[in-house]
């Protein structure tokens, strides 16, 4: 079953890294509970100083809007996320025939990924390319 994936690279504020990962765990049981498409959030890495790349995989990319329209009323995700702020979001889906090699290029899914941007100036975001958010 191909899933919809965020890739959600924020920036934690300074010296908030320990309660922004210890409240990881609980963030993602408060999305749990609130929307039914979430699947799972498997991976987050440090990527530079104060910043961080997050997975989060839903089923379908209308479950992600819905997380983030709901996102203000799962306080356990609030309290994680008033801890850094979101510099990008790509997204794209998982590829339902992997193998663990490249993939099959002809089942559509390479470069099928948008990305939205955090402005600095005005907290909204924009799309750099619409191919799979469209």
């Amino acid at each position: 079953m191909q899933h919809f994936v965020e890739f959600v690279r924020v920036r934690v504020k300074p010296a908030a890294e320990k309660d922004f990962l210890d409240g990881r765990p609980d963030a993602i049981a408060g999305v749990r509970r609130q929307i039914s498409g979430f699947v799972d959030a498997p991976v987050i890495a440090k990527v530079a100083d104060e910043e961080w790349g997050d997975v989060w995989i839903y089923q379908a990319k209308e479950d992600a809007e819905r997380a983030d329209e709901r996102a203000s009323d799962i306080p356990e995700f609030m309290r994680m996320a008033e801890l850094s702020e979101v510099i990008s979001i790509e997204t794209g889906w998982s590829d339902p025939e992997y193998r663990g090699e490249r993939g099959n290029a002809e089942s559509g899914t390479a470069n099928q990924c948008c990305r939205r941007v955090k402005t600095p100036a005005a907290a909204e975001t924009e799309r750099l390319s619409a191919r799979c958010c469209g």
